[in-house]
């Protein structure tokens, strides 16, 4: 099965992960959003994931030199840009049609 999918890039405007969803609704067929905003039988892991989720918090360094911000963290020893990590998932091609590359 194939889709016609998005090449759609650029910045976006969200506060949180949740305000990617709809975003994603917009330029993403119908058909593709379902099934990646979906689970498997009775979507027990994508609850247990989302419950899991929501214990994480970014939380904010107050009363700190805002000079010069940066999301840049350290994680394991490595030096990221951002404090996002998505963990290896397939089929990136039913988002965007330069897949992985645009992830």
């Amino acid at each position: 099965m194939s889709y016609q999918t998005s090449s759609a890039e650029g910045p976006v405007d969200f506060i949180n992960t949740y305000d990617l969803e709809p975003m994603a609704q917009k330029v993403i067929p119908k058909a593709a959003f379902g099934y990646i905003a979906s689970g498997a039988e009775d979507t027990f892991t994508l609850r247990e994931n989302i419950r899991a989720f929501n214990h994480k918090l970014i939380v904010p360094h107050t009363l700190r030199n805002v000079e010069n911000p940066s999301t840049e963290i350290e994680f394991d020893g490595d030096k990221l840009s951002s404090p996002i990590i998505l963990a290896p998932v397939a089929d990136h091609k039913l988002a965007n049609v330069q897949g992985e590359v645009a992830s």
